[in-house]
């Protein structure tokens, strides 16, 4: 991998990692389109091409994820009780639902990619509907039940989208317990710190990871594609979570609305083009 390759990775990872500290949702909307674009590129097999993508993405979201979820634990801006409860179904569902894909052939490049902007298009019409709204207008509600669902949902979410889950567990916690933007916005980030952890384990252990047949890979993760990448996560993380704090509501949709029409253009043309 040349230089240029090396900074496009390193680059995609700062802004991923910034995003997911920014939005508590991960940063897979950035990583999930340069590693498909890389992954290709190194002849992964087009039956592993979604559980690569998932997987590398999945690791990288775990980096920021950590290094964002450090910086809230500073700013004393965390909730073990709920980020427990949803991370450890979110966690399993994430699991069952990639061995899900791995059993059959049904799960292909194009499917997946359509899912994705079908999700990424629910984001965006989402986020320019919603009022700015800094505190909850409801009282909260504590309910392990509705955790639990709110968890398993995120976790299917993201073995099929490489996205975390949090793109639908925040609209959730927010309408349904109630929580505050960004109450939901830290907890999502711990449950996807779990998930992650767990499904990056358990792609790097899979025996159908040994098919990639890629220098540098253990399982289904590719070490030259996904280091890059995770280093400046890490870095870039913190320094979301700090922007989140500052920028206002109306900012912060308006950047990340911008974002994600790039990203659906982007998924579309490469749609088009297979």
């Amino acid at each position: 991998m040349d230089p240029g390759d090396l900074f496009v990775l390193l680059l995609s990872g700062c802004v991923g990692g910034f995003l997911a500290g920014l939005l508590g949702i991960g940063g897979g909307i950035v990583y999930v389109v340069i590693f498909s674009m890389y992954l290709e590129r190194l002849g992964i097999p087009s039956q592993l091409m979604v559980p690569a993508i998932v997987a590398n993405s999945m690791l990288a979201i775990l980096f920021s994820s950590i290094s964002g979820t450090i910086k809230h634990i500073r700013k004393k801006n965390f909730f073990p009780a709920e980020i427990l409860g949803m991370g450890i179904p979110a966690a399993i569902c994430s699991v069952l639902g990639t061995r899900l894909i791995q059993m059959g052939t049904w799960y292909t490049k194009d499917r997946f990619t359509l899912l994705f902007i079908v999700i990424l298009l629910y984001t965006v019409i989402r986020l320019f509907l919603q009022k700015d709204v800094s505190v909850p207008l409801k009282p909260e509600k504590s309910s392990l039940p509705l955790n639990i669902i709110i968890g398993c949902l995120g976790g299917v979410l993201a073995a099929l989208s490489g996205l975390g889950g949090g793109i639908i567990m925040i609209p959730l916690m927010s309408n349904v317990l109630h929580f505050s933007l960004k109450k939901a916005t830290t907890i999502s980030l711990g449950v996807i710190v779990i998930i992650t952890l767990v499904h990056s384990v358990y792609s790097m252990a899979t025996e159908a990871g040994d098919a990639l047949q890629v220098p540098y890979s253990i399982g289904l993760i590719c070490l030259s594609v996904v280091l890059p990448v995770s280093l400046g996560s890490i870095i870039f993380s913190p320094l979301g979570v700090t922007a989140a704090f500052r920028a206002s509501a109306r900012t912060l949709r308006i950047s990340f609305g911008i974002l994600i029409i790039c990203v659906i253009a982007k998924m579309i043309y490469s749609l088009i083009q297979t």
